[in-house]
């Protein structure tokens, strides 16, 4: 019995991840963050020269904070670093 229940346990928590995936393109040099929840998808674009809206991101946020409550998990810090580093704006997922 108790076998049996760590199994349900496990395939809960499964379910409940989210997952990021980062898509690079060589010809129009766009990165792209795909985030999956169940059946609800966010996705979000960076050129390397220029930066992202900030107003888009606070958007993005509030969706996944909606997002949170129905699906109970922990999300969000949206951190934005300057291009000249060359690193992408990204959400990370806890």
């Amino acid at each position: 019995m108790r076998k049996k229940k760590m199994r349900k346990i496990k395939m809960r928590k499964k379910k409940r991840k989210i997952k990021i995936r980062k898509i690079k393109t060589r010809k129009t040099k766009m990165r792209m963050i795909k985030i999956k929840i169940r059946k609800i998808n966010i996705t979000i674009k960076k050129n390397r020269k220029k930066r992202v809206d900030i107003k888009k991101l606070q958007t993005i946020k509030n969706q996944i904070k909606l997002l949170r409550d129905r699906l109970r998990v922990i999300i969000i810090n949206i951190a934005d670093y300057d291009s000249d580093k060359e690193k992408d704006h990204y959400i990370c997922a806890h």
